[in-house]
């Protein structure tokens, strides 16, 4: 009787509300079917849920709340991994390089991170694999090992290298890495940043690629952007090669046994100077584009007045820095120590 009088009822408040009313609830039923699927789905699919099965690749997504902060009571309380950085820059002149470094440095002595940062002739064709040259000395089961590209600024150093490691990688995770721009068009990954584990699979990865050099021959070497690039082609090769890899990649995020890659703005946000990008450009996706809040912004793909127009705008320490600087004609390795 009750459910009829409250039928009864709503009938009526039904029948009293205007035409455009009703239709605007009607046409509201689809909106709130769609939203609920819409966040019910993406729920079920967070890369972290089941990354404790290495064996399958996932599918996540980027986590909403990329603004987050985390505090140096987390930092203190959770015992994380220490961190190295390691850095090349194989030409002083480039001045967004140099503007990148400083940025850098505040950073890792906020967190107590220590850098080794390399500085090598232009003129060596593999000047790129000294990056590795250096992780590989510092690889430590004990400890996490970024490799990063110069033309890299930290925007938002309130979010941690270990707290990335902790949320994206399993118990097995020796390398974690990101997709790139054009992942959907042949180029699976990107080498801008590299975060490593010391174990067994890491070590033999970096021997290889310093071993091996960039790719020139072979079914690989018009694949990858070989014809250009130095480390990222042959790094894909050796993870293809060592089956950590999916070529082509069928999702954004991907778990294997040794190597987890997740989505672009979690570790290497792209930003591409936006009044001039090159035509290829206009089709990175939006999950790979810097947005304020991201941990970094890697300012690449453009040419030298986009890059030091980039530079001005993300290098808060770039006052002082000269435009075009002495090229270095010696080999040399400075550190900055962390706590």
């Amino acid at each position: 009787m009750k459910l009829k009088l409250s039928f009864l009822k709503l009938l009526n408040t039904w029948r009293n509300l205007r035409t455009v009313t009703r239709l605007t609830l009607i046409l509201s039923i689809p909106y709130v079917i769609l939203t609920s699927y819409y966040f019910f789905n993406y729920k079920a699919r967070e890369p972290y849920l089941d990354r404790w099965n290495p064996s399958q690749s996932q599918i996540g997504r980027i986590p909403e709340n990329v603004d987050h902060r985390y505090s140096y009571t987390w930092l203190r309380s959770s015992s994380p991994l220490p961190v190295t950085i390691v850095t090349v820059q194989s030409d002083l002149s480039h001045y967004w390089c140099t503007c990148g470094y400083k940025s850098l440095e505040k950073y890792a002595e906020m967190w107590g991170y220590t850098i080794l940062h390399s500085s090598i002739p232009s003129t060596v064709v593999s000047s790129k694999l000294k990056k590795y040259e250096l992780a590989l000395s510092t690889l430590s089961s004990s400890s996490l090992t970024v490799i990063l590209d110069c033309d890299i600024f930290i925007t938002n150093p309130t979010i941690p290298i270990q707290r990335i490691w902790d949320e994206y990688a399993h118990t097995e995770t020796e390398v974690l890495l990101s997709r790139d721009a054009h992942w959907r068009m042949g180029v699976p990954v990107n080498s801008g940043v590299v975060i490593l584990k010391g174990g067994e699979f890491s070590r033999n990865l970096l021997s290889n690629i310093i071993k091996k050099d960039r790719v020139k021959t072979g079914p690989y070497s018009t694949k990858f952007n070989a014809e250009t690039l130095v480390d990222q082609p042959r790094l894909t090769v050796e993870l293809l090669l060592s089956s950590q890899l999916s070529d082509p990649p069928l999702h954004e995020y991907e778990i294997n046994s040794k190597v987890t890659v997740v989505s672009q703005r979690v570790i290497n946000s792209f930003y591409r100077y936006p009044q001039s990008y090159f035509s290829g450009f206009h089709y990175d996706p939006s999950n790979s584009k810097w947005r304020k809040g991201d941990l970094l912004a890697h300012i690449t793909g453009m040419d030298v007045e986009e890059m030091i127009e980039a530079a001005d705008r993300f290098g808060e320490g770039c006052e002082g820095v000269e435009r075009m600087e002495t090229k270095v004609t010696t080999d040399g390795v400075r550190g900055v120590g962390g706590n």
